[in-house]
C-alpha cells in the first residue's frame, strides 16, 4: 500500500510544477470583472490582441467602452470607443502601428486609436500597404482595386499574394500574384501547391 502512495504523491508534486505562474494582470482581471457593471450578455472579449506590451480586448455591447487596455496590471476603459449602436468591437486587429476596432453597422468600418475610419470589411497590411476588402472588391492603398465574383467572407495577403474566401456553394479560395487572378473551389484536392508556386 506505501508502495502505490508513493507514486501517486510523487505524480501530483509533479503536475503542481508543471502549472505555469500566471501573471499578475490575471487576478487584477478577474477583480475587475467580478464587478464589471456593464449590460448583461455584453461579450466582454469578442477580440483580443496585443501591441507594445498592452492587451486590448473588444466588448461591442458594453455602452461604457466598446474597447479595453490591460497595462500595469489595470484593465482600463478605452476613450473614444463607445458606440455600442453599431457593435463595434466584433473584430481587433494590429497594423499600421496602431490598433483598429470593427463595427459592422451602419455601414462595415474600421476606428483606429489615432481617430482614423476605413470603410470595409476587411482589413490587412503589408510593408505598410493597406489592403481593404468590402462586399466583392479589393482595393489596395485607395489606388487599385479587383473584382470578385462573390461576396468576400475573409482575406489575407500572403507572400505578396491577396487571398480572399469568397462565398460561392462550394465556398472558393481567390489569390492575385503577379498580376494575374485565379479562383478555385474548396476542399482543394492537387491544386493547392499552385497557389503556393510549389511542386511535389
Amino acid at each position: 500500500m506505501i508502495i502505490v502512495l508513493i507514486p501517486m504523491l510523487a505524480c501530483k508534486s509533479q503536475n503542481e510544477k508543471e502549472q505555469p505562474e500566471l501573471p499578475s494582470w490575471v487576478e487584477v482581471l478577474s477583480e475587475d470583472l467580478d464587478s464589471w457593471t456593464g449590460a448583461e450578455g455584453s461579450r466582454f472579449g469578442a477580440g483580443l490582441t496585443n501591441s507594445d506590451g498592452q492587451l486590448w480586448i473588444t466588448a461591442p455591447q458594453d455602452c461604457n467602452h466598446t474597447l479595453y487596455t490591460i497595462s500595469d496590471d489595470t484593465l482600463s476603459g478605452v476613450g473614444g470607443f463607445d458606440r455600442c449602436d453599431q457593435q463595434q468591437g466584433h473584430h481587433i486587429v494590429n497594423g499600421s502601428n496602431t490598433i483598429w476596432v470593427y463595427a459592422p453597422l451602419p455601414y462595415p468600418s474600421w476606428s483606429s486609436l489615432d481617430g482614423s475610419l476605413v470603410e470595409g470589411r476587411r482589413i490587412e497590411w503589408t510593408n505598410e500597404q493597406l489592403y481593404i476588402g468590402h462586399d466583392t472588391r479589393i482595393t489596395a492603398g485607395g489606388e487599385q482595386s479587383w473584382s470578385t465574383d462573390f461576396s468576400i467572407q475573409d482575406m489575407t495577403v500572403h507572400d505578396e499574394s491577396i487571398v480572399a474566401l469568397l462565398n460561392d456553394s462550394p465556398q472558393k479560395l481567390w489569390w492575385r500574384n503577379n498580376g494575374s487572378t485565379q479562383s478555385i473551389p474548396l476542399p482543394f484536392s492537387s491544386q493547392i501547391p499552385k497557389i503556393y508556386g510549389l511542386e511535389y
